[in-house]
């Protein structure tokens, strides 16, 4: 049996990568996909989105539901100093 090495630290080539050289160690198949997730993600961060809200009925709940919380994280934390109101009780 005839094991490749990587070319870059000589180790047993496990892995195909869309590259060139393709086979390579596991440690370096990693470092190539880690560096095309962040490229990809980097490059996509610098485009434009177009806006056009979805209308469904789902997409808005879930959209009033985003405002509640960004509200809610806005206003901060109940103060701590409460007021007791007597309430009557109902017989």
């Amino acid at each position: 049996m005839n094991v490749e090495c990587c070319p870059y630290c000589e180790q047993p080539a496990t892995i195909e990568i869309p590259a060139n050289p393709g086979h390579v160690c596991l440690d370096h198949a990693l470092e190539f996909w880690t560096g095309l997730l962040a490229y990809v993600k980097e490059s996509a961060d610098q485009c434009e989105k177009e806006v056009r809200p979805c209308t469904c009925r789902a997409c808005v709940a879930l959209d009033a539901s985003y405002e509640r919380a960004k509200a809610i994280a806005a206003a901060g934390p109940p103060r701590q100093e409460t007021e007791l109101v007597p309430v009557r009780r109902a017989s």
